[in-house]
């Protein structure tokens, strides 16, 4: 297989918005943890799409690229409020029937019984006229349906949990340094959370108290709460399922299904899906209604490639360009590896190391064990939102694989450059890996419903999940922490 020389590519300078002006730093001048936050959360990685082309070149990419302008931005003209249950219910009989996706409520048969969990904290604030529209439409099927909330679950009165919630949930959409949890409890998933961020706090106290601010609560029930917010939620539902063996199915969570089955534990067979139906634009899109044919068409055309690509490249207008080549093996794993319902993994690490998932009987897993693969690639990836929120513009380089420059990016961005120094991280080698280090690109998850959008309810709640479903586009992660940027992928098979 030829092989295509790869540039690393050059840096840009980085610039500080302040009080309304723009002071543009020399390249390679980051934030001081002398000056004041503001300034800090303000450092960015300026760019303009003019510079694509010598981008491209500047990162050895040999395909065309994209020809095509950038969408217009858009948002649905046919959302309509509904005021009654009666209203929604078009709405959550097609939700009650559909059968593609992370939620497939259609793949419950009738005379089982499922379990919906709504009110993680992480998740946007369920509206239970929704609620009770899918658990009506549900029974409609056949289908015995338990609504079970955070609450009920933590035995509190609603009040107390909106109390709690609003306590716990002091940031906004621009606190995009949140992303930086994910390395401790989400993807990381550490034995002790806790020592990973005292880390933080003993290297840049500042950073710390943005990211991890105290909620301050005198009822001693809801600081342990708060405390334990990552893990008490699935304990209390794990106890929950001990008690109720007449549960079939469980949906729970609005994204991370891999480790959302193993919160479940023992309980994890009867995981079906995420849930994403928590509000009326949620419930009221396009989505619930969308053909599941035409989904898993969408999926089936964007998989069959893959085990004939010798090289992959990305690009998007927002900066991202980077390529890798593959050899006859890692394509191979790649396709075999790469389904996800509703959510591809378009990255061949991501792809391996696991059980996949079977493309015929989902959510079982396939018998065969698939053997991690790490892609060497080589660019630049830039973006301005993460799963957690958005943030001043980062360009992060990657050569040969693993991350080896970060500009711009504000408080997430100085995060990240920190933590590429947390202690193991560049001289232990990852289980079942066979290359050393841990900051190694490691997913792209590709959204394959056209109907999802960005939508206003989440958007005030400081939430930004929604960016694990819409498409075009695609989340780029470094093993734990993500960055999303529509993209636009060129396979050479």
């Amino acid at each position: 297989m030829a092989k295509t020389n790869r540039a690393a590519l050059s840096g840009t300078t980085v610039a500080i918005a302040v009080a309304g002006s723009v002071m543009v730093l020399p390249e390679g001048t980051l934030a001081e943890k002398d000056q004041p936050l503001d300034q800090r959360k303000a450092i960015y990685a300026p760019w303009s799409p003019e510079q694509m082309q010598l981008r491209r070149k500047e990162a050895g990419l040999i395909g065309p690229g994209t020809t095509k302008p950038v969408p217009a931005p858009a948002f649905p003209s046919y959302l309509k409020k509904p005021d009654s249950v009666d209203q929604l219910m078009p709405q959550a009989r097609a939700a009650a029937r559909q059968t593609g996706g992370r939620t497939p409520l259609g793949l419950v048969d009738p005379g089982k019984h499922l379990l919906i969990v709504v009110g993680e904290f992480r998740d946007s604030k369920p509206n239970m006229m929704v609620q009770e529209a899918i658990k009506r439409a549900m029974e409609e099927r056949g289908v015995k349906t338990t609504v079970l909330t955070a609450w009920n679950l933590l035995d509190l009165t609603e009040p107390e949990y909106t109390e709690l919630r609003s306590g716990i949930r002091t940031y906004t959409i621009s606190d995009g340094q949140r992303e930086l949890e994910y390395f401790f409890t989400v993807t990381g998933l550490m034995p002790n959370p806790q020592k990973g961020r005292d880390w933080i706090r003993e290297q840049d106290r500042d950073l710390y108290n943005a990211t991890w601010p105290q909620p301050k609560f005198t009822n001693e029930r809801f600081a342990y709460i708060a405390r334990n917010v990552t893990t008490v939620v699935g304990d209390a539902l794990v106890a929950w399922l001990d008690k109720h063996p007449e549960i079939d199915w469980v949906v729970w969570r609005s994204g991370g299904r891999p480790n959302t089955r193993k919160m479940l534990r023992h309980h994890g067979e009867k995981f079906l899906g995420n849930y994403t139906y928590l509000n009326l634009y949620d419930l009221m899109s396009q989505v619930p209604g969308f053909p599941a044919d035409v989904w898993r068409l969408i999926e089936t055309k964007t998989i069959e490639p893959l085990g004939f690509v010798d090289r992959a490249e990305v690009t998007d207008p927002e900066g991202t360009a980077f390529g890798y080549d593959l050899d006859e093996d890692m394509a191979k794993t790649w396709a075999a590896g790469v389904y996800n319902q509703g959510h591809l993994y378009m990255f061949p690490a991501q792809a391996s190391g696991h059980f996949p998932y079977s493309v015929i009987e989902y959510p079982r897993m396939s018998g065969t064990y698939l053997h991690a693969v790490q892609p060497e690639v080589n660019g630049i990836i830039a973006a301005t939102s993460s799963h957690a929120a958005t943030f001043p513009r980062i360009e992060i380089q990657v050569s040969n694989g693993r991350i080896s420059k970060i500009k711009g990016g504000g408080l997430y961005g100085e995060g990240m450059r920190l933590m590429l120094r947390y202690p193991g991280t560049n001289e232990l080698t990852w289980p079942f890996e066979k290359k050393p280090g841990y900051w190694w690109l490691y997913e792209a998850g590709l959204g394959t419903n056209p109907k999802y959008f960005k939508h206003p309810a989440e958007v005030s709640e400081g939430n930004n999940l929604s960016e694990l479903a819409r498409n075009p586009g695609a989340y780029w992660t470094k093993w734990v922490e993500s960055i999303e940027a529509g993209t636009y992928p060129f396979f050479k098979p």
